[in-house]
């Protein structure tokens, strides 16, 4: 084997070491949406529905009432079949997904540069410690499994301007990025295009538009075929987007009726409040949001899912900011070169998903846009090395260094202080909470889980697990912000504050003489009883997270 291809097999291993290594335990919980995934994928296994009894296959899962789409469902699917339900079936696909994409931004960088070998291989291994694709390649996010997917096809869209018989391979791989997550939808056709247009000459050869006419084509007809199959899902998401925002709504009318009280009249306020001006403005508001410094290198978004913003990291080192501006310099002073435009283009085309939908910016919609910065770092810092650094052994040694010791820092505080140090958003201590409900539950004659366990149920119906047949007979849903079972045979989830003063409630509800055993999660503002009936469960700082409490009615 070549030296340059040991190099990337090595970069390879070592990107999936750090994806794979404690992969159940860090992080240390489940989130919902992972135990949602999961059982999920488990109901499916064993009836073939989703867990409101859906079915048979379903292409679109009400979970909470989110609608997910299901790319990532199916794929862990055999894995609970190898594996059993657990974290590490779950986080599988984007671990797996997320170590290929090394490869994939590797092999797609060759293809773009193929002189530039060494700058493939930079910006793989910086892929491979990135913040913001290391955490999201550790936990069940459809989004790193897409960027996989949209990557190997735009790779292989690439190598068709030799080779048309690559847009055919490409096309299911675009495909299976749009039924994994749905900034692809927006992302993907718009790239495809420009893609053709910027490489127009190679494209379009008399030999070739009929074949690229065909591809684009079919291409349209998977974008339209997704959107009929999955359009309940659609309708369901369609809050998350501007376009249906009440309060932008209310905000126009408000306006024209002000000033058409201060005698404008309504034709001429209209135009200037008016939805598509709205939209406009909203979409503008969020798109360059994504391009926010703090968002990328400081904070991240507001969703502790998302990275360690708590422990101020961002979703990408603040080291490589110099080198992002330098690569991103150097792109775009030499627009002449075709692939620097195309590059600089896909940076701008990024954000669109973020522009359209609400709660910006979202780091999960934003997967390529913090790739292309990670491209742009090792431009940056390619040519800096070939440069200035090759005969300044100091310069040299400084910036290996702080490359060397801004990436620890954030390997040590990933792996060994950030499980320990989850915020409530986490549920943390869940697991083990339910472990004590799993040992005990045949003591006791109904089991309440507070409401403050916001969709509580998913977690017992994850690790105890439910059987997802009876769960799908007699599980009795509820809606409240999120559709959400309010009770299962014994155990209840939809009772307020639940506490130990609260008897005559609960005798009302499930009779006298019975055994019960209740859940509360705590907060650092509560004040838990401790009483000879009462169980605690702590964290590591010793401050109770779970309270139980036995009694009889």
């Amino acid at each position: 084997m070549k030296k340059n291809h040991w190099l990337i097999l090595l970069i390879f291993v070592f990107g999936l070491l750090l994806r794979f290594i404690y992969l159940s335990k860090i992080p240390s919980e489940l989130n919902r949406d992972e135990a949602s995934v999961g059982f999920n994928a488990y109901s499916l296994l064993k009836t073939g529905k989703d867990e409101h009894g859906r079915g048979p296959w379903p292409l679109v899962f009400k979970a909470f009432g989110d609608y997910k789409i299901p790319g990532y469902i199916y794929l862990t699917v055999p894995l609970v079949k190898i594996f059993g339900l657990n974290a590490f079936s779950v986080r599988f696909p984007a671990a797996l997904f997320g170590s290929l994409t090394i490869l994939a931004i590797y092999f797609l960088l060759k293809e773009l540069w193929p002189k530039k070998e060494n700058l493939a291989l930079l910006t793989a291994f910086l892929l491979t410690m990135a913040p913001f694709h290391l955490h999201y390649s550790r936990q069940q996010f459809e989004a790193p499994v897409a960027l996989f997917f949209s990557l190997t096809g735009i790779f292989l869209l690439l190598k068709a301007r030799k080779k048309t018989f690559y847009l055919f391979i490409s096309l299911p791989f675009f495909i299976c990025s749009f039924f994994t997550y749905n900034a692809s939808l927006f992302i993907v056709p718009i790239l495809v295009i420009f893609t053709i247009l910027i490489f127009n000459k190679e494209y379009l050869l008399k030999s070739k538009w009929k074949t690229i006419l065909v591809f684009i084509i079919l291409l349209a007809l998977s974008w339209l075929g997704y959107w009929q199959l999955i359009k309940e899902g659609n309708l369901g998401r369609a809050n998350t987007t501007i376009f249906n925002q009440l309060k932008n709504t209310q905000q126009i009318e408000h306006s024209l009726h002000y000033l058409n009280n201060s005698g404008m009249p309504l034709f001429i306020a209209r135009i200037f409040y008016n939805k598509p001006l709205s939209w406009f403005n909203e979409f503008i508001k969020n798109y360059l949001a994504a391009f926010n410094p703090k968002f990328i290198f400081v904070s991240g978004d507001n969703n502790s899912w998302h990275g360690l913003g708590q422990l101020n990291y961002g979703n990408i080192l603040f080291v490589l900011l110099p080198f992002i501006a330098l690569g991103f310099y150097q792109l775009f002073t030499n627009l002449s070169v075709k692939e620097n435009l195309w590059l600089l283009g896909y940076f701008l085309i990024a954000p669109l998903a973020n522009g359209i939908t609400i709660d910006s910016p979202i780091l999960t919609r934003l997967l390529d846009f913090h790739l292309i910065l990670i491209i742009f770092s090792a431009i940056g810092l390619n040519f800096l090395w070939q440069r200035y650094c090759k005969d300044r052994k100091i310069l040299n040694f400084t910036i290996l260094f702080l490359l060397v010791f801004y990436n620890l820092s954030y390997l040590i505080s990933y792996f060994i202080i950030f499980p320990k140090n989850l915020d409530n958003f986490w549920n943390p201590g869940i697991k083990e909470a339910v472990e004590l409900i799993k040992n005990r539950r045949a003591d006791y004659d109904a089991i309440f889980v507070s409401s403050n366990l916001d969709v509580g149920y998913i977690f017992l119906a994850f690790y105890l697990p439910f059987e997802p047949s009876d769960f799908q007979e007699n599980a009795v849903w509820g809606l409240d912000g999120f559709e959400k079972v309010k009770t299962y045979k014994k155990f209840y989830f939809d009772k307020n504050s639940l506490s130990i003063e609260k008897r005559e409630e609960l005798k009302e509800l499930v009779g006298n003489g019975k055994n019960i055993l209740l859940l509360e999660r705590l907060t650092p503002a509560d004040h838990p009883r401790k009483e000879d009936y009462n169980t605690f469960i702590y964290n590591s700082l010793g401050q109770p997270l779970w309270q139980f409490t036995f009694f009889k009615t």
